[in-house]
């Protein structure tokens, strides 16, 4: 019973924020079954109380746990009773141990309640957090121009999934037999989460028609090429023609390639478009997207975008950077729910600001391109240190460059970023996107955008409020050599 009020501990510090479950990867035994019962705890908490398990047991209890909350020691019992492998709790004879299976039948009952309640078969399909934010995030779904129209794609994968059309607001949750259009983003639809499998397994999905990206994922491509929308029913002539105003397009870290493959298709697969990738194994990765989702105007580079000449690609005059980030934005990663203690705080602030050190380095890398026109910097972090304090650094140091404006940034997305990090200027808190798991139903995700201006009109940036401060400075540059060799994409 001790490894088990081990256990309970561990989940209790977790959840009540006091330490990372990292600090636990030195037993993987308690590691396992800590992130096993928080993936299971909405399910237990549940049963718990469908049960009246505390108040029908409160003296075997109070014998096992007779000081704090016992429940995190119901917790991880519970999860090994009806939810491990061998659905036993591995303990000997204890008052707890015997309180807790004379409840055996009931709990095994009503947890058969839970998944027909839910509609899945099995409990794992239980352990994603049923009442959490990551339940209530669609699958979305891009129906892929560049292989059919979204009016074909849509009516095909309706009739092989038979989906009607749900047409109220984003939202409403969505029904298992229903699909969305998603308003903000072109050839994008949402459908329930559990469809996920039948359209991996799918001719769509395998031959490139269909490919699954966050609507997150889809923004920073979006944005980038926000110009595109002026050229309107005349884009395809001109694409054609080559007397359009859109020059080569970049996207510097570019596996597994979905931001790539958008990039392509708002570009009507015209053009050219330079997709950057330094490490192999996530270069073929990106290889194979590319070819099998038909980019005829893409061209694949294995190599270090920090590495290469701007002045040598006079061509270039849109790029797109989602270099490495936390990844605290991703809904589902256990470690999204917590905070670290004192020791392990000092870590994750190192950590944050090797990373925001190398994000400010690609940005600069960025501005350094003599024709760029648009560059749109992205996260899938809910950090300021690695969003809006980026941002703000990045103004200050290039005048030259300003943020775009709201009206070409998505302007009817709702959340925006935080004007703290800027100053207090509330302006340039809303020319940047944020996307909150909770409220917008999608990944946490950061989206900016940078335009060129003279460099009069962008000292007004300069000389604005600094951002927040790194922390540790003078161990960043020790960092930040080693952090630039993580340059990778974070496509959702």
């Amino acid at each position: 019973m001790e490894f088990y009020r081990q256990a309970s501990e561990a989940v209790e510090r977790v959840l009540n924020k006091q330490t990372s479950v990292k600090s636990y990867a030195h037993s993987k035994r308690l590691l396992a079954l800590v992130l096993e019962t928080l993936k299971y705890q909405d399910v237990i908490k549940q049963l718990v109380g469908v049960t009246g398990l505390l108040d029908k047991e409160k003296k075997a209890i109070k014998i096992a746990k007779p000081q704090g909350d016992p429940i995190y020691l119901v917790m991880v019992l519970l999860h090994d009773l009806l939810f491990s492998k061998r659905q036993a709790i591995e303990a000997g004879s204890g008052p707890i141990k015997d309180a807790i299976l004379r409840h055996k039948t009931r709990l095994r009952g009503e947890l058969t309640k839970l998944r027909v309640k839910a509609g899945v078969t099995t409990n794992s399909d239980l352990g994603r957090k049923a009442e959490s934010e990551g339940e209530l995030i669609p699958r979305y779904l891009r129906i892929n121009t560049n292989k059919i129209a979204f009016i074909d794609g849509v009516t095909k994968l309706a009739q092989l999934l038979g989906l009607r059309e749900d047409k109220t607001s984003n939202e409403q949750p969505l029904a298992s037999d229903a699909y969305r259009v998603v308003e903000h983003i072109p050839s994008l639809i949402a459908v329930h989460v559990r469809l996920s499998q039948r359209i991996t397994s799918s001719d769509m999905y395998n031959s490139g028609e269909v490919i699954l990206q966050d609507l997150a994922s889809c923004m920073p491509p979006v944005v980038l090429l926000n110009e595109l929308k002026t050229y309107g029913k005349r884009l395809a002539s001109e694409l054609d023609s080559q007397s359009h105003n859109m020059g080569t397009v970049i996207d510097a870290t570019a596996a597994p390639g979905n931001k790539t493959t958008l990039l392509s298709s708002l570009m009507h697969n015209k053009g050219k478009l330079l997709a950057y990738e330094h490490m192999p194994k996530r270069f073929a990765t990106l290889e194979k997207m590319v070819s099998v989702a038909g980019c005829a105007n893409t061209q694949n580079v294995l190599g270090d975008f920090t590495h290469c000449d701007p002045f040598a690609h006079a061509d270039v005059t849109h790029i797109l950077l989602d270099p490495s980030c936390t990844g605290s934005g991703i809904v589902n990663r256990l470690d999204y729910l917590t905070e670290q203690d004192n020791d392990d705080r000092e870590a994750h602030d190192d950590r944050l600001s090797a990373l925001a050190a190398f994000q400010e380095t690609i940005i600069g890398h960025a501005m350094k391109f003599p024709n760029v026109r648009r560059i749109v910097y992205s996260t899938c972090s809910v950090h300021e240190e690695e969003n809006e304090c980026v941002v703000m650094n990045s103004l200050i140091q290039h005048p030259d460059f300003r943020l775009a404006s709201r009206d070409s940034c998505l302007p009817e997305w709702p959340t925006r970023g935080h004007s703290e990090p800027f100053g207090g200027d509330v302006g340039l808190a809303q020319s940047v996107i944020r996307c909150s798991p909770g409220t917008d139903r999608t990944n946490g995700f950061f989206v900016a955008c940078f335009e060129r201006v003279d460099t009069a009109e962008g000292a007004r940036v300069a000389a604005a409020a600094p951002a927040k401060k790194r922390k540790n400075k003078n161990k960043n540059n020790k960092k930040k050599s080693k952090t630039k060799s993580q340059n990778q994409s974070s496509d959702v």
